[in-house]
């Protein structure tokens, strides 16, 4: 299967998961975001990390008539895999953190429909 034929997973970004970090967390040099906000949902930081001398750590919360601003990469399943692994999801960590479809909106226009956050 070629490139460009594989599945692609499209993945929310809030928090810390910039490009440059992704890139690494993901190796893959050339990884690109697009901007996007997430309608009807807010950032809050409702855990504490141990690897962040007990600073907060970002989730999303149904929020009505608010909206998140964050990113949207499009990953390869690989790439997901490798960014779950860092991010603990795999160990399940934080056993209520579940991943659900969202509407995404890029440049008011609707980016997929099942689109998960990270």
């Amino acid at each position: 299967m070629s490139a460009l034929s594989q599945p692609k997973v499209l993945v929310f970004g809030y928090g810390s998961n910039g490009v440059a970090q992704l890139r690494a967390r993901c190796a893959n040099p050339a990884l690109t975001l697009r901007p996007a906000r997430l309608p009807d949902h807010a950032r809050v930081f409702c855990l504490r990390s141990p690897r962040w001398g007990q600073g907060g750590v970002a989730s999303l919360a149904p929020a009505p008539n608010q909206h998140c601003l964050g990113s949207v990469a499009e990953l390869s399943v690989e790439e997901k895999e490798l960014l779950d692994r860092f991010e603990k999801l795999n160990f399940q960590i934080i056993l209520s953190l579940r991943h659900r479809p969202v509407w995404v909106v890029q440049q008011r226009t609707l980016v997929h429909e099942n689109t998960q956050s990270c």
